[in-house]
């Protein structure tokens, strides 16, 4: 009785000559991806795509704020007011306290009120006009819960 040849050494082969061509073509475009500006995001990044704010707006994305401000540009803010300890809420151009004594800018400056600070600010990347990346766990500047401040000094 005959019996068809085994395929099982080809296989492999295809297998580990698939992978290695993988690898190459891996380090081989990363460099110019990063050369012609386009990054990879680190872990840990919220993903927004679909961004289509109007300037002076904001909406709130799993305890993030992220506004538009009037240049175009983007500001991601943690969903935390630093005086309560509470969440925020959107009133026309300014984000509030909740119980209305501190009015902070689209920008986390403090408008007017009682506010100890400004809004905590989180890192945030633009990869495309409607693609935005946020890094909730990376304060940029403002005041932060204490507990984030620990984990970024931390880190670096």
């Amino acid at each position: 009785m005959l019996r068809p040849p085994r395929l099982r050494l080809q296989r492999r082969y295809f297998l580990l000559t698939g992978l290695l061509a993988l690898a190459v073509l891996l380090f081989t475009l990363l460099p110019v991806l990063s050369r012609h500006g386009l990054t990879v995001p680190a872990p840990g990044a919220l993903r927004l795509s679909g961004v289509n704010l109007r300037p002076y707006t904001a909406e709130q994305v799993e305890g993030v704020w992220v506004a538009r401000q009037g240049d175009g540009t983007y500001t991601a803010l943690l969903d935390w007011d630093p005086v309560s300890r509470r969440s925020l809420w959107h009133r026309a151009e300014f984000l509030r306290g909740p119980f209305g004594l501190q009015t902070y800018a689209l920008d986390g400056h403090c408008a007017f009120g009682s506010c100890q600070g400004d809004l905590c600010r989180v890192e945030l990347l633009q990869t495309e006009p409607d693609v935005l990346y946020v890094w909730p766990g990376r304060p940029v500047s403002g005041q932060c819960p204490a507990a984030l401040r620990k984990s970024a000094t931390t880190e670096t």
